[in-house]
This record gives C-alpha cells, structure tokens and sequence, in this order.
C-alpha cells in the first residue's frame, strides 16, 4: 500500500473521553471517500479466522474484537505501515500528543494490530459490527442469512477500512473496522472418533 498520500488528522475526544484522530486518503480515486479500504486475502488465497468474533469477558457488545491469518507478504505490508505511522507521528508528534517525541518514543508505545505468538501463523487485529457488515457470498451478492454467529471454520475475504489511531495514556495503535466480509466456503469438520 502507498502511505504517501495518508494523513494522520488532529485527535478528536469523545463523549466517553477517549481520544483518537481519523486516519485518510488525501487523494481518493474518483467516486470514493477518503477512507483507506484493503482486503485481507483473495479468492484465490483467502483467510480464516482462528478465534471468531469475540468481546472481552465474554460480555455482549455491538463491537467484537476478530483476529485474521495473514501471509509473510501481508504481514510485511503491515510492517511498512507501521513504519510509516510510526516515521509520521515522530513528525508531527507536538499536533496529535501536545509534545515532541523522537522516533524511537514513538515505535515503543504504537502497537502494531499484527500478533504473533510463538510458532503461530500470524493474525491482524480487527474489530467488527456484526450487526453493519455487509456479507458477501462468491458470487458477489449479499449472502442470504447474513453472518454466521461463528466464522471458525469459513473460508473468508474481509473488506478492512483504516478508521483511526487510538490513543490511551502512553500507547497507540491503529484501529482496523471490518465493512464487508466475503464468505467463500466452511470447511469440512473431521470427526475425530473415525
């Protein structure tokens, strides 16, 4: 992805006091908005979800946390992403934190949404409405059911806009919101009793 065109805007708090800046495309193609959309995946290569959609303790939420495998590839696209906020806020640190950090304070608190944990493939960290995106079967049409209370197990595609950096305290990250979620296939779940 081509972070030369991206902006970091002056943080915002909300009505709850968290705080965080909108993150944009400042040359969007024609007939789209300003918000930066990727694909994790590809028909031909597409993702799955190890975990499912989760919230903490278990407790209902509109928002759930969900996790996506990701390829060495993917992983390095984030990498460079990462390094590009890290490079940007290190820039204009006095504007987004009211203080100067070098490079070096700013890459210890950002958090990168990519995890992995031992000898795991690795994840990307988004977050998603269950109740506002939009399911897609392989055809291109609006699956009929809609999502699938558990995703384990399916052969997936999601849409993912960079909606923001959220700022709590000393650390940071992006925040990734999934918008459409293509569902290609389950797979087949072997009795292990056979």
């Amino acid at each position: 992805m081509n972070t030369d065109l991206w902006i970091v805007r002056d943080p915002q708090i909300s009505t709850r006091g968290a705080k965080s800046c909108q993150i944009e495309h400042t040359k969007p193609e024609a007939g789209s908005d300003n918000r930066i959309r990727f694909n994790v995946g590809s028909k031909e290569l597409p993702t799955k979800t190890p975990f499912g959609a989760t919230t903490y303790d278990g407790q209902e939420s509109i928002q759930k946390t969900i996790e996506f495998n990701i390829s060495d590839e993917e992983v390095e696209v984030f990498r460079g992403i990462v390094e590009w906020l890290a490079d940007y806020l290190a820039i204009h640190s006095e504007r987004i934190f009211k203080k100067t950090m070098s490079r070096e304070q700013v890459a210890e608190s950002l958090r990168s949404p990519v995890t992995q944990r031992g000898g795991y493939q690795p994840h990307l960290r988004c977050k998603i409405r269950p109740s506002n995106v939009r399911v897609w079967n392989e055809h291109g049409r609006i699956r009929e059911g809609g999502l699938p209370s558990d995703l384990r197990g399916y052969k997936i595609i999601p849409r993912v806009v960079i909606e923001k950096l959220w700022i709590m305290n000393r650390e940071f990250g992006l925040v990734l919101q999934v918008a459409d979620l293509m569902i290609l296939e389950r797979e087949e779940t072997v009795c292990p009793f056979t």
